[in-house]
């Protein structure tokens, strides 16, 4: 007697976890995975009847916290960290991509344009931006040109005076006024308009 073919027992899944597990593949990738991720938490919300959505949040299968599934579901619905264009740009955290999500549209791609938006850009430097754009508006917030030797300060300039003044037992006047002359034309390009 032949025996009969063993069918696969089919576990069933509560949709939550499944929506957990997405989620949490989605996270292990770059920012397009966040992205990806905040979308799912977005439809999942959609999808689940009503207290689903905040049952899997808060459940251990789902490897975030509630904040955190916010912040992903904000990240997602910015026009501007959603664009597919903007993802080599952007940085990986999340930490830090949620904090760009709460710069508007328009500032931010003004922000990418001029090359202020990186992808090793940690969170502290985005607040820094965020209070620079509330301060001066995104079309004054420009990156500054880099120049070739820094100019000393006028201390600087000062202190450098002064130790040429104490070698000069060491060599003759003459070379110290020139020095003296060299360091004062340093601080005069170096000073602001």
């Amino acid at each position: 007697m032949r025996s009969a073919a063993r069918i696969p027992e089919i576990v069933h899944q509560e949709p939550e976890a499944i929506w957990a597990e997405r989620i949490n593949g989605a996270l292990r990738k770059s920012v397009e995975g966040v992205i990806e991720a905040g979308r799912l938490l977005i439809q999942a919300k959609a999808e689940l009847p009503h207290g689903g959505f905040e049952l899997m949040v808060k459940s251990s299968s789902l490897c975030i916290s509630p904040r955190t599934a916010q912040q992903l579901m904000q990240i997602a619905s910015h026009p501007v960290l959603a664009n597919p264009q903007h993802a080599a740009l952007l940085p990986n955290a999340w930490s830090t991509l949620g904090e760009l999500s709460r710069i508007e549209a328009p500032d931010l791609e003004l922000a990418i344009s001029n090359h202020l938006i990186k992808p090793e850009l940690k969170r502290e430097d985005v607040q820094k931006l965020r209070r620079r754009i509330a301060r001066n508006g995104a079309a004054q917030t420009t990156p500054r040109p880099k120049r070739g030797r820094a100019k000393p300060s006028p201390r600087q300039a000062a202190e450098r005076v002064f130790r040429a003044y104490l070698a000069l037992d060491k060599r003759g006047s003459e070379q110290f006024w020139q020095l003296v002359e060299q360091y004062m034309e340093e601080m005069a390009d170096g000073e602001q308009p």
